[in-house]
């Protein structure tokens, strides 16, 4: 890199693209033709330090391959698990993008292909992992032998319209996909969360959720299945659980506790495997998302709110209640658009200093509020009465 084009960098990474007068700044200080390139890795890596936080200030990449890059903490634990069993054979990332997974598997010692149709996206990921890279059709008949393991993450996005997300909507396509996976002696596909790998009817099932948020499904097959029905995993801590899914017991009353369950979890439908480990149940059915108990308990997968109290929805009357428990930020969470959350949430929000969160929830045919202590990602939480 030219010191002038280190420099550009540089005054990018401190500028607003949205100012026109400091981009005219750049335009006239250095190569016109390059200030919009040296704008778009500033802004990448501003947002890959989110994802990416130990390599984002070195990465080359543009805005939209880090939003569709696996994070460092999601390549990393996908990598784990292909450390068990590779052996030294060649790693295959197909539609590769800038290499959010490649630079993982390239750290553990076996030679690691990159492919992208993309050959700006395989470049970048080639200078990202240090590795080899090809700008290449994946569905190529050639480019995957019986001893590879693959990871394959197909483009989820239309141009103009974002994301996709049916396996009907992948690029390549399911078919393409399942005969790449059929090729190789194992893979691992990167899916959309709202996808049912199942559908593919190839191997294993995990569902990936980080900082509580899912973010992505997985289907291992070949060496890297383990013959597991579902797992889930939480990321950053590493929970993680596998088993049948089965039955969730519920009960209509509501105890002093209440629970949010990762959605990685419920989306693997083994909420019940951890309800019954802790002896609770689901808050009426399960398509609510709660679970109920009458002391707290603490595990990876549940977020606690000390119930404080019960009632039949009413805008009025929820916000009653709230003013006399000195209410002041107001959390609103909800299933199936009961309420609007956003716009609820600056009306129930008062003067007071005291934190509450409210769920507002349809219980067959009766839509109920449950007023509870704290926010989501309050660890702290107590229940009033000391329970």
């Amino acid at each position: 890199m030219t010191d002038a084009n280190r420099s550009l960098r540089e005054a990018a990474s401190r500028s607003d693209a949205t100012d026109v007068r400091a981009v005219e700044r750049l335009r006239r200080q250095f190569d016109a033709d390059l200030v919009p390139i040296a704008l778009e890795l500033a802004d990448a890596r501003t947002r890959a330090r989110v994802k990416m936080p130990t390599i984002a200030d070195d990465l080359i990449a543009d805005v939209e391959g880090v939003q569709m890059a696996s994070s460092t903490a999601v390549a990393a634990w996908k990598a784990r698990r292909v450390d068990d069993v590779h052996a030294g054979r060649r790693l295959l990332d197909l539609c590769c993008g800038i290499g959010g997974d490649a630079i993982e598997l390239a750290r553990l010692g076996a030679p690691v292909t990159a492919v992208d149709l993309d050959d700006t996206r395989a470049w970048m990921c080639e200078q990202n992992a240090a590795v080899e890279s090809q700008c290449a059709d994946v569905t190529d008949d050639n480019l995957v032998s019986p001893d590879d393991l693959v990871h394959i993450d197909p483009s989820r996005r239309t141009e103009g319209k974002g994301r996709r997300r049916g396996l009907d909507e992948m690029t390549p396509p399911a078919d393409d996909v399942a005969r790449l996976i059929k090729r190789s002696a194992g893979a691992v596909v990167k899916l959309a969360p709202g996808v049912d790998p199942s559908e593919l009817g190839l191997g294993d099932v995990e569902f990936v959720s980080e900082h509580g948020r899912l973010t992505q499904a997985l289907l291992w097959t070949g060496d890297l299945a383990r013959g597991e029905t579902a797992r889930a995993t939480a990321l950053p801590v590493g929970a993680t659980v596998t088993g049948e899914p089965n039955t969730l017991e519920v009960d209509d009353r509501a105890s002093e506790w209440i629970f949010t369950v990762d959605p990685a979890l419920e989306r693997a439908r083994l909420t019940g495997v951890v309800a019954h480990a802790h002896g609770l149940v689901g808050l009426a059915h399960p398509g609510t998302g709660l679970l109920t108990s009458e002391s707290r308990v603490d595990d990876p997968w549940l977020s606690p709110f000390p119930l404080i109290e019960r009632l039949p929805w009413s805008e009025r009357r929820v916000k009653s209640a709230l003013r006399s428990l000195d209410a002041g930020e107001v959390v609103v969470k909800t299933r199936g658009q009961v309420v609007n959350p956003d716009k609820l949430q600056s009306t129930l929000r008062g003067k007071g200093s005291t934190t509450f969160s409210v769920f507002v929830l349809r219980l067959g045919e009766r839509v109920e509020a449950l007023i509870c202590a704290g926010k989501p990602g309050d660890a702290s939480s107590v229940h009033p009465d000391g329970r």
